[in-house]
């Protein structure tokens, strides 16, 4: 099978030929898709920068499972007339009179991190957090799954039932991969922080940066 995630929010699993649609989930909230634009202003979700952006889902053959990341902030488009539609080199060439449109508050920025059985599409648990999340997930296999967000965040979770079991702030944004290895039988897990995301995130940080975390013996 072949499982892809896109901006529209949802998860969806094909067959190896990529001739048939197996199941189609969605990972994050899914409002106001089909709703026509208008001039007044048309407000959907997941919004332009939501869904599963430069990230993608992730797939543990221990759990059988695909761990989908994602964005759920709402975008309000506000339809222009026909002179909006006059090419100016450098800029979006829209048909908008917003751009891409306004995203809701930050505030109201939200993410999930979705795990889904990969055979039957079945959503297995889901962890939503208080603001998107776009670094990759990392699954091992000793059971964990390994994410990070954009509060700085660094987690942890069980991978057959998402119990959160680290929870650890690193300053920065996270929004990058991360890895693990073991040398000498000790586990490591290697973190790449550190984002400046101005324009369709509204991070901000220092530079970027790695973490070196070891994983406790049991």
């Amino acid at each position: 099978m072949v499982a892809a995630a896109g901006k529209n929010g949802y998860l969806y699993g094909l067959d190896r030929d990529l001739k048939n649609v197996l199941y189609t989930v969605p990972v994050t909230r899914i409002e106001n898709i089909d709703a026509p634009l208008t001039r007044e202003g048309t407000r959907f979700l997941p919004g332009a920068q939501g869904g599963t952006n430069w990230y993608g889902p992730t797939y543990s053959p221990h759990v059988n499972a695909i761990y989908v990341p994602t964005i759920d902030w709402a975008t309000t488009i506000k339809l222009a007339g026909p002179e909006s539609l006059k090419l100016k080199p450098g800029t979006p060439f829209l048909g908008s009179a917003n751009a891409f449109g306004d995203q809701d508050p930050i505030s109201q920025r939200l993410g999930h991190v979705t795990a889904v059985d990969a055979d039957s599409g079945k959503v297995l648990w889901k962890y939503d957090a208080d603001t998107s999340m776009v670094a990759s997930v990392t699954p091992t296999a000793g059971g964990l799954v390994l994410t990070g967000d954009t509060k700085g965040n660094f987690i942890a979770f069980a991978a057959r039932d998402g119990k959160v079991l680290l929870k650890k702030n690193l300053g920065d944004p996270i929004g990058g991969g991360i890895v693990t290895y073991e040398i000498g039988s000790v586990q490591y897990v290697a973190v790449a922080g550190g984002m400046k995301n101005t324009v369709t995130q509204q991070t901000d940080s220092g530079p970027a940066w790695v973490a070196i975390l070891a994983v406790p013996k049991q």
